[in-house]
């Protein structure tokens, strides 16, 4: 009961805050620096509230998968930092921004923990699948990697106005997206299998203890 009063909370949780920032940004649709607080702060917060659960799941997991919250937490951190340099170098630099500037390394150092946390929890939980499921995996990575070169990449590439650290950083946000994004799905289709063999278990395999009670 206590665990679906959490979750119940959670949701209404979430639901609030999103609807609180939308409204925040649709308020101060033309004032350019109370949009950009609302921009900044709501993530933060968000972010803030999502490091602090990762983190509590880390340190309360006794496995190896606490390594998984622990980088996922670690990620959120580096977007917090992120956010704030962004919001800092807004307000007070007197410069235009610098592509790339020390914002963007922290959102690529989040994306790629992102990666590496969903990447090392696929490896904790590989056995053996069904081929229909790792059928439609190829499918998708394959038609979503081929849409994201099309549209995402190729473009990029052939753009000749930027100089290499820009170009480097410009491709580094559709190819980890692409990553997590496929890692995601794979995450997704693994569970859908391990909740297939759990309701489609036959009776045999339940093992009962015997009564001992003479």
């Amino acid at each position: 009961m206590r665990e679906r009063y959490r979750s119940s909370m959670h949701v209404y949780f979430t639901v609030a805050f999103i609807v609180i920032f939308f409204a925040w940004t649709a308020a101060f649709h033309d004032h350019r620096l109370l949009k950009s607080v609302g921009i900044t702060l709501f993530p933060v917060i968000g972010a803030g509230f999502a490091f602090a659960w990762t983190l509590r799941t880390s340190l309360r997991l006794t496995d190896k998968s606490r390594y998984t919250w622990l980088l996922y937490g670690i990620g959120m951190l580096c977007f917090i930092v992120a956010q704030g340099t962004w919001f800092y170098d807004l307000l007070f630099s007197d410069e235009a921004m610098s592509y790339p500037s020390a914002s963007d390394f922290f959102w690529l150092m989040q994306y790629g923990l992102n990666l590496i946390a969903a990447l090392y929890h696929l490896t904790l939980i590989r056995k053996v699948t069904r081929i229909r499921f790792i059928f439609n995996t190829v499918i998708f990575m394959v038609v979503a990697s081929s849409l994201s070169f099309q549209f995402l990449i190729k473009p990029i590439l052939e753009s000749n106005e930027r100089s290499m650290p820009a170009l480097i950083t410009s491709l580094s946000y559709p190819i980890l997206d692409l990553g997590v994004l496929l890692a995601t799905i794979s995450l997704y289709y693994h569970s859908k299998i391990s909740l297939h063999k759990k309701n489609h278990a036959p009776p045999g395999r339940r093992i009962h203890a015997p009564d001992r009670r003479r």
